[in-house]
């Protein structure tokens, strides 16, 4: 965003930003597309990296036992950025955060869904046809070198869609509103030192899908009861901000197979191999990471996707040691009905904040998910598959989660429930 704002040679933009360069923390695992998996796991007592916020859910009361889940979330920026766009001469990169963490997919929405969101907001700016050239201006397409592709690699893209083309560690505390609630500055902390940044026309906040609403109600904007509850001045009362999280939940299924994939790397010899095949020409198995009511009628309710590897149920469970490659079918919930909320633990943005996805609290949900897990149980066994790829029966989950039982594919699917990518509204009610 500041890269665009500063297109204009007239504007400056002062950047918050409380990441680290990742580099300097985690060496080249937020470089190398294979290595995402770093930074996956769910399980809440699974240690952070050093460029994750460290985030947790609340209970939740969808799944088994009110299971509580870590929740990834960046706390990186690249190597470098535009000089215009910080105090220091910095060359040509960007801001990474979360997408320093994540596993390169890329994806434009339907055009109903930008159809819906400019119909309820009254700007025909957020259709589709004109937003679409941003998704273009924000990518940096690299076409495949096939010669260099694993055999069983299929990169098939449609070229029209296609295109190539301040001081960090700083966290802002809250918005400054001057007597007339107008919002004025930014007060912000770094690690030895506060002061406040004084906007001469606007301040954007993007902190996310959870520190963007946390900042607004630190700051004074949000539920009155809330803000009330820490002691935070209301400036604005807006039931809206923090509610309606939509989150869009993964879940798969793995069979043995008989190509080379990212299983192969578990073996010392085999990753040596690979490292080095990346380190010098940037090609190998490192280069891949694998890849209802109220919804417009282009809006897909799965997304299917493939990974080459074992998945197991994201917890990080060793993965089989038996010498064989696995490969994982994965299917997202993509028209989630239940809301979650995001709150504020305390008055002040060090503390982290509540965040209660609501996973599976719907009976649309449910009803989706299994038919998603049934879908992903029929793809495997067809002969294409069964005949050229697939080793044995079904691995995971295995033959002891039935189809015909019900109850047991609920169970299955709340333990192996994993959050995909994430959405949130903030909604004004009223300016």
């Amino acid at each position: 965003m500041a890269n665009r704002l500063t297109e204009d040679a007239n504007v400056t933009v002062a950047i918050v930003e409380a990441g680290t360069w990742a580099e300097t923390v985690v060496g080249n695992l937020t470089d190398v597309p294979a290595y995402d998996f770093f930074f996956d796991y769910k399980a809440a007592n699974a240690t952070p990296s050093g460029v994750d916020w460290g985030f947790l859910t609340t209970p939740q009361t969808g799944l088994q036992g009110e299971t509580v889940l870590r929740y990834p979330r960046g706390k990186a920026v690249s190597r470098t950025l535009s000089s215009r766009m910080l105090t220091r001469h910095l060359t040509d990169d960007e801001l990474g955060s979360s997408t320093k963490l994540n596993a390169m997919a890329w994806g434009d929405s339907c055009k109903g869904a930008f159809k819906k969101w400019a119909e309820e907001v009254g700007e025909k700016a957020y259709l589709y046809e004109n937003v679409a050239k941003y998704y273009r201006k924000a990518m940096n397409f690299a076409p495949p070198n096939l010669s260099t592709r694993l055999a069983n690699a299929t990169p098939l893209y449609n070229r029209a869609l296609v295109s190539e083309g301040g001081p960090l560690d700083t966290l802002g505390e809250r918005i400054v509103f001057d007597s007339t609630k107008r919002a004025v500055g930014v007060d912000v902390a770094t690690v030895n030192s506060l002061f406040t940044l004084n906007a001469t026309h606007e301040i954007i906040v993007a902190g996310g899908v959870f520190q963007s609403p946390q900042l607004l109600q630190v700051s004074g904007i949000g539920p009155a009861d809330l803000l009330q509850e820490y002691d935070v001045p209301v400036v604005a009362n807006r039931l809206g901000v923090g509610q309606n999280l939509n989150e869009l939940i993964l879940i798969g299924v793995s069979y043995r197979v008989n190509v080379p994939i990212l299983s192969t790397l578990d073996t010392a010899a085999n990753a040596a191999v690979e490292v080095e095949q990346f380190i010098t020409n940037a090609t190998g198995r490192l280069t891949n990471s694998g890849a209802l009511e109220d919804f417009p009628g282009d809006w897909p309710e799965i997304e299917y996707l493939t990974l080459p590897t074992f998945v197991g149920d994201f917890t990080g469970t060793p993965p089989p040691t038996d010498g064989y490659n696995y490969a994982t079918l994965l299917g997202t919930l993509m028209t989630p009905t239940s809301r979650g909320i995001v709150s504020i633990s305390s008055p002040r943005m060090s503390d982290p904040p509540l965040i209660n996805p609501n996973y599976l609290t719907t009976q649309p949900d449910i009803e989706v998910s299994i038919a998603m897990f049934k879908r992903l149980r029929q793809a495997w066994p067809v002969p294409a598959l069964a005949n050229n790829l697939t080793i044995g029966n079904e691995y995971y989950p295995g033959p002891g989660v039935q189809t015909d039982k019900r109850d047991r594919i609920i169970d299955q699917i709340d333990y192996d429930t994993y959050q995909s990518r994430e959405r949130h509204v903030q909604d004004g009610e009223g300016g």
